[in-house]
């Protein structure tokens, strides 16, 4: 389910709905974690979450993600349903696993509803909170927009629309051919 930008770049060549088709209705584009970091989640997966985020650095960080855009992950969920929820968290049996130590077990769901192509996040009562440019949800659902920044704990993500993707793949591939 995730893959690196530059993995990804053939993708660009086909047109917007055969590339829709192939990394569906949206997708989640992240800094890669740290290693160590994912070694500790990997160990810790039933315990306590800890956070270290400064959060008042958090949008400067998420900003500073497409600086190096063709080495970023993208996670592309698929649903299988015109309506479905991802959960998302530190647990294996996450729909959409994020391995740092800051997110929760169950941290998050998205909800993608295909009939308005409209997505939603709702926090699971997680310990670190979930963020949509920068702003704690709370126990609020709230609707994703193409560029929001969201942040389970301190996991920075960017989601974006598949043609907004597929945008900054093209620009990459011509910025790798000069």
């Amino acid at each position: 389910m995730a893959s690196k930008v530059r993995e990804l770049g053939e993708l660009a060549k086909l047109s917007p709905a055969e590339f829709e088709e192939a990394v569906g209705p949206f997708v989640l584009v992240q800094r890669p974690p740290d290693p160590l970091l994912q070694r500790i989640a990997l160990h810790t997966a039933g315990a306590r979450t800890v956070g270290m985020a400064h959060r008042s650095r958090m949008a400067e960080q998420v900003l500073s993600m497409g600086v190096q855009f063709d080495r970023l992950q993208v996670i592309m969920p698929k649903p299988r349903n015109t309506r479905q929820e991802f959960t998302v968290g530190r647990l294996a049996e996450s729909d959409l696993p994020v391995l740092e130590p800051s997110v929760s077990g169950r941290h998050a769901v998205i909800r993608w509803d295909g009939d308005d192509d409209t997505c939603f996040v709702r926090d699971l009562d997680s310990t670190n909170g979930t963020f949509v440019n920068t702003s704690e949800i709370g126990t609020r659902e709230v609707r994703l927009l193409d560029g929001d920044s969201l942040c389970f704990g301190d996991a920075q993500f960017i989601f974006l629309a598949p043609e907004t993707f597929r945008s900054h793949l093209i620009v990459a591939a011509q910025r790798a051919q000069r």
